[in-house]
């Protein structure tokens, strides 16, 4: 969201919002953050309100950890969020083995198993709210992509119901698909794909129960948001995997909207 400012020398008069799709960064001192086009709008200044409060955010943030070093989230010792050796652990190995029997998911591949630190920084990411975790988690999950090898034309985060995103203030598939997809320059898809239906949590749930507690609990946007998939080869991103159960029921919703092939990309599988 952009609002425009008039600078002058004596000076600045708010004329409202605006959208601006073309800029070049603003050379005037007192405007810094601000974003400037000579061609559209001149002696304007258009202030992206979201790179600021990021600005303001990350200056915080930082100021924060140096008066209150963080504790890593994997081993609990002070200094950094996550700290190096418990991100050396967290490393990708070789493709995991992996439950079968989907009906619609052609395949899936894990990070690592879900112990140690990499458990730790999930639960953490999830439930504790540490949302910077889904820069390094992320960026494991785009290093595996790579990695393994696979190939898609587009990411898609598992969704949230909406009572549970009002709770939680957040998805953080949705945090992890956004680092994941930037790092490696492949679109993220974040609007194709909704959780219609409210479920119970899938933890403490045998297989049968999985399964049955996710049927029908996913539908696509009508078009043209599916148009972004049809045909095309979609990677589904979540936290754990144990049967995958929900990512299998995201990727029927998926191939009944026109996807052409869909994968599952976790940071941990866990067993049953």
């Amino acid at each position: 969201m952009l609002f425009i400012v008039e600078e002058s020398r004596k000076n600045v008069k708010y004329l409202g919002w605006a959208t601006c799709l073309r800029h070049t960064p603003c050379t005037t001192p007192l405007f810094s953050a601000m974003l400037y086009d000579k061609k559209n709008v001149k002696g304007r200044c258009f202030v992206d309100v979201r790179d600021v409060l990021r600005r303001v955010q990350i200056g915080t943030q930082h100021a924060l950890d140096v008066a209150f070093p963080p504790r890593c989230a994997g081993c609990k010792r002070s200094g950094a969020i996550l700290c190096a050796g418990c991100f050396a652990a967290m490393q990708p190995q070789t493709p995991l083995p992996c439950r079968q029997g989907w009906q619609a998911l052609r395949g899936l591949f894990a990070v690592n198993v879900y112990r140690g630190p990499l458990r730790a920084c999930i639960h953490a990411l999830k439930y504790e709210g540490v949302t910077r975790l889904a820069e390094p988690l992320g960026s494991l999950l785009a290093h595996s992509y790579t990695q393994y090898g696979i190939q898609a034309d587009a990411l898609v985060p598992v969704p949230l119901h909406s009572e549970r995103y009002k709770l939680r203030g957040y998805n953080h598939a949705y945090l992890l698909a956004n680092v994941c997809a930037t790092t490696l320059g492949v679109p993220l898809c974040a609007d194709v794909l909704i959780r219609s239906r409210a479920t119970n949590a899938q933890v403490g749930l045998n297989a049968y129960e999985r399964q049955q507690n996710v049927v029908g609990a996913f539908s696509c946007m009508a078009s043209p948001t599916t148009a972004s998939v049809y045909g095309r080869t979609i990677v589904i991103v979540d936290d754990v995997c144990t049967t995958g159960a929900t990512l299998d029921a995201c990727a029927a919703t998926l191939l009944q909207a026109g996807a052409g092939a869909v994968w599952g990309l976790v940071l941990a599988g866990s067993p049953l």
